[in-house]
């Protein structure tokens, strides 16, 4: 069967796991939580370089290092989330176009129940008044 009971065409789209937008907030959070941590760790490379500048120094080349590379795979995710969202909205287009095709086919099949067999039936009996015209006409 085509439909559901209710007459409604299936749908193979599910939910999403994850809402987009929370994965937007969490993005932001994560921007706010880093510029706190930073401003800690930059407080402490200050406190310890006062004790000893070398190890201020080895901390704070530790904690950039640390900070690039998480700014880059933030990034990373950010362009893969957006690319992500214009692949999901092509399959949406995709699959409105495939559903609005169904419904048509469907329509032009008939929607009730032997509607594709009472349309081939009425097509046999118009082919058996043409195929008997020409029977009449031939002798």
């Amino acid at each position: 069967r085509l439909r559901h009971e209710d007459g409604a065409l299936p749908s193979a789209r599910a939910e999403p796991l994850v809402d987009p937008l929370s994965v937007d907030a969490r993005l932001r959070q994560l921007a706010r939580a880093t510029a706190v941590i930073d401003c800690a760790v930059h407080e402490l490379v200050r406190q310890v370089s006062v004790h000893c500048f070398e190890n201020g120094s080895l901390l704070a080349l530790m904690w950039h290092s640390h900070a690039g590379a998480s700014a880059a795979v933030t990034r990373r995710m950010h362009q893969e989330l957006c690319g992500l969202r214009a692949e999901r909205d092509g399959f949406r287009a995709r699959a409105e176009r495939a559903e609005a095709t169904i419904r048509r086919n469907l329509d032009l099949l008939g929607n009730s129940e032997g509607g594709l067999e009472a349309k081939v039936a009425q097509l046999n009996e118009q082919l058996g008044q043409v195929i008997r015209g020409v029977s009449r006409h031939l002798l």
